[in-house]
Formats: C-alpha cells, structure tokens, sequence
C-alpha cells in the first residue's frame, strides 16, 4: 500500500501485477486504495467533481436507424430504438441546422455495427464536413474498430471526437458481439486516431459485459495505454428488455475497482463515470462508489453521486454535452 500512495503522490502509473493485486483485495482493503485514487484525481481536478446531462443540448443520433449487423446479447438494437434516425449526408446536414437553432451544443453520432463492428460514420463524412461548415456544433462519433484511412477521412471532414469502446479479450467479443476482435484492431485505431489529431479521443470500458463478470477489463485499460487518451469512459453493463442478458446484474464493487485502477494507470487523465451504467439502486450505489474511487465527472448523476460529491466536500459544476467531450 506504501508504495501505491508514493506512486500517486508521484503521478506515476501503477503496473499491470500492481493493477491485478488491487482487483483481488478484500473489500476492507480496498477501501484504503480507493482514498488513495481519489487524492490522485483531485490533483487533476481539484475538489470539483462534473456532472453531465445531454438531453437536447447534445443528443445522440443513429445513422443505421434501428439497423444493427452483430445484434449483440447485451443490446439486441434495442438502445437504436430510442435514438433519432439520420439516414444521409443531406439529412444530417439539416438535423444539425436544426439543432444549433434550437439551442444545442453539438451531437453524437452513433449507429449499429456492420459485420465487423464498425459504425457507418465514415459514410457520412460528405454531411459532417458541410455540418462543421455550416454550424458550430461539436460532432463526435462512435465508430467502432476502423482503419486508418477512415480516421483520416473523419479528421478531414472536421470531426472533432471519437469515442471507442474497448474490449480487451476476443474471447468476451465472440460470446457477446459474435465475433473475435484482436486486439491489435483497437490499438490501430487509437494510435490512427492519435496520429491524425483527432481532437477528442475517449476510449470506453464496459464493466461487467461479459454476463456480468469481470473479464476483458484490466487488458482494455492496457490497450488503452498505447495512447494518450483525452479522457476515459468507464460504463457498465445496462441490463435490457428484449436481449439474452436482461437479467444480467453488474457488481457496483467491480466499477469501483475498475475506476480506481484506471485512475491509478493513467494519474494525469480524468477518469468519468458514463451515462451506461444500470439502474436503480445499483446505478445510485455506482455513482457513489465511482465518486470515491477517483471520477472526476459523472454522466447523468443520480441524487446519490450529489450527496455522496457534497458530503465530501466537492464543488459541482453542470456541463451540457456529452461526457466524452472535456468540460473545458
């Protein structure tokens, strides 16, 4: 323990063993990294703590409307659903007139996958280029695992963020997305991402996809060591009506863990708690946790994440955007 706290106080990253040991601590043990993770985000962030709403001030957009190849266990296109379509360039052209004239920051958009995971955005690069011309909305993209030149092409066309969900184990893609996904696909596309200058880099880790349990997680963080991301997204598993895993229940304890182990792999990158992250009791207990295991912003806070941020004496400051796009 002596030597995680000098680690942070030096804002140097702990190691894979060190990261392993801390996901095998007794919860009572634990608890005393989690102290030591959230001084090492408050040295980034200070005694502030962000809270994120999107609603129309930066909704999210489908570019396959409820279409979706992989329909993975977790999801089934059921997220799709709630999502407005945009089926062209020229449609979304005007979606996000529309938007900035009603009052909107900006935009994310999203889809369902083709046969090997990838978001159509790269097909709609001709309607982001004339929406950053024509608007001032801050567009960022889920794209899935691509290639370099789509990264290229997105950059071009102005897009300023991307955000990626990460899944460092192609066995937990084969069970849940129906297909291996190597490693080296992400690693690719972060370093493509990073060496194009895309603006917004914001890499996600689901915590608990694989039914629940941890599995790919601690490798995801690894992965997305390879670059300097702008953030990282830590989201868990949402159980869903109409899919194979709606009974599925995510462990807030895991997220702790996995939050506090981010925060103390990468000292100096704020680590925010997403939007995705179950329901109920379970999401106000992941959001207290989260909290005192080292977030520095939270997307879509339950009251829970408000008492638990002023109980421990944080500021709280309300940013309309997504939570993959920095406050500042």
């Amino acid at each position: 323990m002596d030597d995680l706290r000098r680690k942070a106080q030096a804002l140097e990253p702990i190691s894979q063993e060190e990261a392993e040991f801390i996901l095998n601590l007794p919860w009572d043990e634990f608890e005393k990294v989690m102290t030591i993770s959230r001084k090492q985000a408050d040295k980034i962030s200070g005694k502030k703590i962000y809270f994120y709403y999107t609603g129309d001030k930066y909704p999210a957009l489908s570019l396959t409307g409820e279409q979706c190849s992989l329909m993975c266990n977790h999801c089934k296109a059921e997220l799709l659903k709630r999502l407005p379509p945009v089926r062209s360039s020229e449609e979304l052209v005007k979606v996000c007139r529309n938007l900035e004239r009603n009052g909107a920051k900006g935009c994310l958009l999203t889809g369902g996958c083709d046969a090997h995971a990838r978001v159509p955005i790269g097909d709609f690069a001709e309607g982001i280029k004339r929406a950053k011309e024509e608007t001032s909305l801050t567009l960022i993209a889920h794209t899935g695992p691509v290639e370099e030149e789509e990264i290229k092409q997105l950059k071009d066309a102005g897009l300023d963020g991307i955000l990626l969900d990460i899944v460092g184990s192609p066995e937990t893609t084969k069970k849940i997305y129906g297909i291996e996904i190597p490693e080296k696909r992400y690693i690719d596309t972060l370093k493509s991402c990073e060496n194009y200058g895309i603006s917004i880099i914001s890499p996600h880790v689901c915590v608990g996809l694989d039914y629940g349990k941890l599995s790919h997680e601690l490798n995801s963080l690894r992965i997305i060591q390879s670059i300097t991301p702008t953030t990282i997204v830590i989201i868990a598993l949402m159980p869903l009506l109409n899919t194979p895993m709606k009974d599925v229940r995510v462990n807030p304890e895991d997220v702790a863990r996995i939050v506090a182990v981010a925060k103390l792999m990468f000292p100096s990158i704020p680590i925010t708690l997403g939007c995705a992250k179950s329901a109920g009791d379970l999401r106000s207990r992941i959001d207290e946790l989260g909290i005192r295991a080292g977030v520095s912003a939270i997307a879509m806070p339950t009251e829970s994440a408000r008492e638990v941020a002023e109980e421990l004496g944080y500021s709280i400051e309300k940013v309309e955007t997504c939570c993959g796009v920095p406050p500042d």
